[in-house]
């Protein structure tokens, strides 16, 4: 359901949050390729039992996006479309979109109290980026956090931080096999 929800709030679309949960956390499948296997004729029912199991708590909420694809029959593989289309049983996946070019990469700032720092700071060194050290941002640095269990925002504004130049970065799911990083503004 949160997969769900984040679509719903705009965050990010199903094919993103898909990749992010393959590539950063290693699942065999996304959310919403799981939903396509196994139908929304029978996910979005099962859904709705758990949070009724669960005395409606609000975690468990069912979607309306499963109930409006349920509707309109566009269930998953089996009928061709789900939240993917399907050719020949192949699933249409869209097209990534392209990674930015920037000419001039500003220095990079890490929160000193970013999740795993030293594993952060590391990996900006091998991507061959110019960090900063000081105890606090110079006015053209890009600000970097790694919260866990805080938005971005609150980060900024804990850490009195300018918003407009902070990035937070996930850092949860770090390991060899991580393919993905993931971003977010405030």
């Amino acid at each position: 359901t949160e997969a769900l929800r984040i679509v719903s709030e705009g965050v990010a679309d199903f094919a993103t949050i898909d990749r992010i949960l393959r590539d950063q956390v290693g699942f065999k499948l996304g959310p919403f390729e799981l939903f396509d296997l196994t139908a929304l004729d029978v996910s979005h029912h099962v859904i709705e039992a758990i949070y009724h199991q669960y005395y409606e708590e609000p975690r468990y909420r069912p979607n309306v996006i499963t109930a409006q694809r349920l509707a309109g029959g566009v269930v998953g593989k089996k009928v061709g479309e789900g939240f993917y289309k399907y050719v020949d049983g192949a699933a249409q996946v869209p097209a990534e979109s392209p990674v930015p070019v920037v000419e001039n990469i500003p220095p990079v700032w890490v929160s000193p109290r970013a999740t795993r720092r030293m594993e952060l700071l590391q990996l900006l060194k091998d991507l061959g980026a110019k960090i900063e050290t000081g105890a606090s941002p110079s006015p053209e640095a890009l600000t970097l956090v790694a919260p866990l269990g805080f938005d971005i925002t609150t980060v900024a504004v804990v850490e009195r931080l300018d918003p407009a130049r902070t990035v937070g970065i996930d850092m949860l799911f770090v390991d060899a096999s991580t393919k993905r990083r993931v971003l977010a503004t405030n």
